[in-house]
């Protein structure tokens, strides 16, 4: 019995059916208790894909979202679940050496945040600590591309260099590009793949994501959309990334005080630094939002309780 098969027998098990129950009412918050190894992943991967809304799922630490999200990646979610890690290498503090692959995946994740109506984020405390670039400066430093757009190479080229990209003879890490005739290479910070972008005269032939390894072709895409390193940049106005969730996100949080004491630890530890966020922020958020805790402690002493 593969997972689709066995998804299919499960939707009459009792605690599937409370649960939807739950997401399709109006209530504001849940209690699950019990849950062990994959089953929290397995329960809830339809909490945002059925239900066409935005969910964040908090774990406690990076590993633990890790496996979370290889278990959520197991089950038919249409490409919408979306890791967000904290951009450093190893400790969390102001000036500490940044991941340029986390920055990567952070930023895949706000632009998905930002231009979709619903997506499944998978994160923890200490990336969520971190306070990102707001809306409008992510929307004003992005240049969508599309297959068939007259748009010019000349444009695309003064467009990356005014967004901070450098040319160089081969892409090989974000914020490169380079141009070799009317091929123009470009690796985006929303993106873990660099595009190959064909010109015809000034209209855009073909858009291909390609391994930086043997140069070969991956996929051909329709659209891109190439961003700066502002997202990861402490410059200008920086928010919290809870200005990015729609109204109507669902929280799914393993330890409520768990995640608000880290983040006011990372917080008080770098008095001096705009680039994170205080647990204010978060508890906000959790007001406004539908929430459901996973794990022993119940932190907004709902009366809704699944076990």
């Amino acid at each position: 019995m593969n997972i689709s098969e066995f998804q299919e027998y499960f939707e009459t098990n009792p605690v599937k059916v409370k649960l939807d129950l739950w997401l399709k009412s109006r209530q504001k918050s849940l209690f699950i208790k019990g849950f062990l190894g994959s089953a929290p992943a397995f329960y809830l991967h339809n909490v945002g894909y059925e239900q066409k809304k935005s969910a964040v799922f908090i774990l406690h630490d990076e590993e633990e979202a890790g496996y979370f999200y290889n278990d959520l990646q197991q089950h038919d979610t249409g490409g919408r679940v979306f890791f967000f890690p904290s951009s450093y290498k190893k400790s969390i503090r102001s000036g500490a050496v940044k991941d340029p692959a986390n920055q990567v995946l952070r930023t895949e994740t706000l632009n998905e945040c930002n231009s979709s109506e619903w997506w499944t984020v998978v994160t923890y405390p200490q990336a969520l600590a971190e306070k990102v670039v707001n809306k409008k400066r992510l929307s004003g430093e992005t240049l969508h591309l599309s297959v068939g757009e007259r748009v010019g190479l000349q444009f695309v080229i003064d467009t990356l260099t005014e967004y901070g990209f450098e040319q160089t003879e081969f892409v090989y890490e974000p914020g490169q590009f380079s141009v070799r005739g009317s091929l123009i290479d470009v690796f985006s910070f929303s993106n873990d793949l660099p595009y190959r972008i064909d010109f015809w005269a000034d209209d855009i032939d073909s858009i291909r994501s390609f391994d930086i390894e043997n140069q070969l072709s991956v996929d051909s895409l329709n659209s891109v959309s190439i961003i700066s390193n502002t997202v990861n940049e402490a410059e200008g106005e920086m928010v919290p990334v809870t200005e990015f969730f729609n109204p109507d996100t669902i929280f799914c949080i393993f330890d409520i005080r768990f995640m608000l004491d880290t983040i006011s630890g990372i917080f008080t530890n770098n008095p001096d630094s705009e680039a994170f966020a205080d647990a204010e922020a978060f508890e906000s958020a959790i007001s406004e939002h539908r929430c459901i805790e996973i794990g022993g402690r119940n932190y907004l002493k709902t009366k809704n309780t699944l076990e």
